[in-house]
């Protein structure tokens, strides 16, 4: 990808509820829908990793409903992307090829079979799976399911250092900037040469103390926020 929007991974996953999935054999499998688990879309921006947007289903989304998420996408980011990878699931079909040429979108495909075709959405559902999902019992109403998911989102995506991104996070590339967040910048060291031009923003004098702070998205204790303020 060359910048923000200019390719879209696509891809759709399920999330056990608090009774989760009994065995993976008949005839004690059960069905994969709710009250079992949920269904969800995730649109993510390849270039920032940036979750673009998350449609939440009740059972598996045909191809009009994952359209919806991806008309919903198109809007907060204000444009379509050139083009988009997906698997070869039965939702990116007719209705799916007929989304892409309205929006003049090149949509290309991984390879059927082969894990790791389609890596980067994968990775993200892992992480998303293994630093939340898995550590709170997943909601069976639909409301309370989509805020977990929208707190998530806003800390994945404004709050979470990316290590392939060199430690910065997905609305910092996605923006082109970096520091994303706006406050002053604390120089502890009181003998460290600063020149006023270079450290525009600092709002304090040289040897500042500091202190660590944690707070949480939405006050949700599995998405900590940390920063290093001054001192009182």
């Amino acid at each position: 990808s060359r910048a923000p929007n200019h390719t879209w991974l696509i891809d759709l996953t399920t999330i056990p509820t608090g009774g989760g999935f009994w065995t993976p054999w008949l005839p004690f499998a059960l069905s994969q829908c709710w009250p079992f688990c949920w269904w969800v879309v995730v649109v993510l921006d390849h270039f920032s990793r940036k979750v673009i947007a998350a449609g939440l289903f009740a059972k598996q989304p045909n191809a009009l409903e994952l359209c919806t998420v991806l008309d919903h996408a198109v809007r907060k980011a204000g444009r379509p992307p050139k083009y988009t990878i997906t698997d070869q699931g039965p939702q990116f079909r007719e209705e799916y090829d007929d989304w892409c040429s309205w929006h003049d979108v090149e949509p290309r495909f991984g390879a059927l079979g082969r894990h790791g075709s389609i890596a980067v959405i994968e990775r993200f559902m892992r992480t998303m799976k293994q630093e939340f999902l898995r550590r709170i019992l997943v909601p069976y109403r639909r409301d309370d399911m989509a805020g977990a998911l929208a707190s998530f989102t806003t800390w994945y995506n404004e709050h979470r250092p990316h290590g392939h991104l060199h430690g910065a996070t997905p609305d910092e590339i996605y923006r082109g900037v970096r520091p994303a967040c706006e406050g002053p910048r604390f120089e502890p060291r009181p003998d460290y040469p600063c020149r006023r031009r270079k450290w525009h923003n600092l709002r304090a004098k040289k040897g500042t103390p500091l202190a660590l702070a944690i707070t949480y998205v939405d006050g949700n204790p599995n998405l900590p926020i940390v920063e290093l303020r001054a001192a009182a």
